[in-house]
């Protein structure tokens, strides 16, 4: 299977769609074979948008440990920290921001 490819059936990137769906097993055997975290869809999105829309704490967490860029908008300028405020999930906000400064140090913007 390439894991990076859009699904004929859903025009949609396989780990996009996962991570939209809180399948964090799945996920992460894509990660574990080669998915590329920071893939973005049509719209912009990627997996780490697509969680943060959802208040997946433990799916953010996940693709941030796995290399997800975190400064990141997609096609209509929504970030990943503006999901965890909209959703006022303090955790969430401070693993995202706690991943920019990362980011920021490792000078990966």
């Amino acid at each position: 299977m390439e894991d990076n490819i859009y699904d004929p059936t859903t025009d949609q990137v396989p780990i996009i769609l996962l991570a939209s769906l809180g399948q964090i097993t799945a996920v992460k055997e894509l990660i574990e074979t080669g998915a590329d975290v920071n893939e973005k869809d049509e719209l912009g999105r990627c997996a780490i948008i697509t969680a943060a829309s959802r208040n997946d704490l433990d799916m953010v967490d996940l693709l941030i440990k796995a290399g997800a860029k975190v400064d990141v908008k997609d096609g209509f300028g929504r970030t990943p920290l503006g999901y965890a405020q909209y959703h006022k999930n303090n955790k969430l906000i401070e693993l995202i921001q706690n991943g920019l400064r990362n980011e920021k140090g490792r000078g990966n913007n």
